[in-house]
């Protein structure tokens, strides 16, 4: 009994020292490990792969490895404890899931080794490429490619090369005519100050990440990404293996053609940079500027000029058909069959869009010399008194004259028949339909103002025959003749332009009715007498049988 007792109580004290001893290892192996990390500054590296680069203060690494060193040795401590104790039915969970570590803790240790080799080679990938770049400036040669400026580093716009500072000179001597010497001060130049960016800001962000850093992190993630399969091989995890595998083969077999069409629409690109130059500067050559000056087309185009937007035209026709075999390098039918498509449908539209934009220039042309041949016709036959002889208001000073607005008319009018011819040419037949509408209705409008003109002239013209005569109520019977006239004409006019036909029709007949009814009404009403009289008298004349009597020669006219 005693001896079972004493063994109880030797078993206790051994398990509670296993359990002690255990953990203070735990403790003391948890404090090493955090401070070898922190010293190697293993740490920050390995919180720089897990988080990304410069957020290593996210996450501490080193704290992290200690607890994982801790929480081990306390796991080996409680199964030793449970061992001690005899408590099998304990220790037994725990010893299986150590021994499942401890078989998979090789593969583990292959796949760390594969992962550090993988991560060996894919820097090394970032930094010779990343060197490569720098070493033949891709990031500056495709800036002044796409800015359009020239490919050997020709000299940038003064906006481009940063602040001009002048230093303070001393007094400059002039020498002027007669020996008498003048003392002229250049004041100095002050720069502007700059602001620096500050760190984590976009525009610094901007230029660290360069087309050669992006090159250089693909390079990296590419490399990383081609051991995967072996990691995961290491690790025999088969079911993520298979689809890693089956997505590898298929990346591995597309990058050729992205190759292939990167280094397409890439010589393509500076190829149609290259002609867009050379386009843009034959045409400054040969004065295109100049015509574009003095035609007024750069005002129309907004500041820009017919030679750089020819380049323009030119570098999108090169463009296109690039793109179009950089798409079909890909072989991606659901992307490249659509995009294809709509691509060929565009350059099949350029050169009806071209022969459109031709048609409108010319037209513009055209349209301007007529617009000044009318202009200087219509002034020299005095076409700009018209509005006085038609009685309207006096034209303030400095006002458009209507020899000018016949002009700009006669410039509107070339153009907008251009401008549906070219949506004709283009295909745009609804558009073409509507301005043919549109311009039949201008035309109905045009000519009951014109009929209007003419009417008011009329009337104008009536009332002053009228007030000239030396008829009795001249005054009445002037101001009656003008409405009389502009009515009729209104209604004409009303009726040319289409403007409520029904309306102007009823309003007119209603009028004339009106009228009529109410000379009925006065004949016959107010004038009865007098009409009774008139025709008595005519009856008395008929009754009498009165005849016409000659009248007698005259003496002394020989017959």
């Amino acid at each position: 009994m005693g001896e079972i007792f004493s063994g109880g109580v030797v078993g206790l004290v051994t398990a509670a020292i296993i359990l002690v001893v255990g953990w203070l290892l735990a403790i003391v192996l948890s404090a090493v490990t955090r401070k070898a990390l922190r010293r190697t500054s293993l740490d920050d590296r390995i919180a720089d792969a897990l988080v990304g680069p410069g957020r290593a203060a996210d996450v501490d690494a080193a704290r992290v490895g200690g607890r994982i060193v801790y929480y081990t040795v306390l796991l080996f401590t409680a199964l030793a404890f449970f061992q001690s104790l005899s408590l099998t039915a304990a220790a037994r969970p725990i010893n299986a899931m150590l021994d499942s570590v401890f078989a998979f803790l090789p593969r583990l240790l292959g796949a760390v080794a594969i992962g550090a080799v993988a991560y060996l080679v894919a820097t090394l990938a970032r930094r010779v490429v990343r060197a490569a770049a720098e070493r033949w400036e891709v990031d500056a040669r495709l800036r002044r490619v796409l800015d359009g400026e020239a490919p050997d580093g020709g000299a940038s716009p003064p906006s481009a090369r940063g602040p001009v500072t002048t230093t303070l000179e001393g007094p400059q001597v002039a020498p002027a005519p007669g020996g008498v010497v003048h003392h002229a001060v250049v004041e100095p130049q002050v720069a502007e100050p700059q602001v620096a960016a500050q760190p984590g800001t976009d525009r610094q962000g901007a230029e660290k990440r360069g087309v050669g850093a992006t090159l250089a992190d693909v390079a990296f993630w590419l490399v990383m990404l081609l051991f995967v399969p072996a990691i995961l091989g290491t690790l025999q995890m088969q079911g993520i293996l298979a689809p890693v595998e089956g997505m590898m083969d298929d990346l591995l077999a597309f990058l050729p053609r992205l190759a292939s069409a990167a280094l397409i629409f890439g010589v393509g690109f500076f190829v149609a940079r290259i002609l867009q130059r050379v386009v843009s500067g034959v045409a400054r050559s040969a004065g295109l500027d100049r015509l574009s000056v003095r035609t007024g087309i750069e005002r129309a185009l907004g500041g820009r000029s017919l030679a750089a937007l020819l380049g323009v035209v030119v570098f999108a026709l090169v463009l296109l058909p690039v793109a179009i075999a950089a798409l079909d390098a890909l072989a991606l039918e659901s992307v490249t069959t659509p995009a294809t498509s709509m691509l060929h449908a565009i350059f099949g539209a350029v050169p009806l869009v071209f022969a459109a934009a031709l048609l409108l220039g010319i037209a513009y042309l055209v349209a301007r010399l007529c617009a000044s041949l009318v202009e200087n016709v219509a002034s020299a036959a005095g076409f700009d008194a018209i509005p006085e002889r038609l009685g309207l208001r006096p034209r303030p000073e400095g006002a458009t004259t209507p020899s000018a607005m016949l002009g700009k008319l006669t410039l509107v009018a070339i153009v907008y028949f251009a401008a549906m011819e070219a949506a004709r040419l283009v295909g745009f037949e609804t558009l073409a339909g509507l301005a043919a509408e549109l311009a039949t209705l201008a035309g109905h409008i045009l000519l009951g103002l014109a009929i209007l003109g003419v009417g008011l002239y009329l009337a104008n013209l009536a009332a002053s025959f009228i007030e000239r005569s030396e008829a009795p109520h001249t005054r009445a019977l002037a101001i009656a003749a003008r409405i009389t006239i502009l009515v009729l004409v209104a209604a004409m006019a009303l009726r040319q332009m289409g403007i409520a036909n029904e309306i102007v029709e009823l309003a007119f007949g209603l009028t004339l009715g009106a009228v009529a009814v109410a000379g009925a009404l006065a004949f016959g009403l107010g004038g009865r007498n007098a009409a009774g009289r008139l025709l008595d008298e005519a009856w008395r004349k008929l009754d009498r049988r009165e005849t016409y009597a000659p009248p007698a020669a005259e003496p002394g006219v020989a017959e």
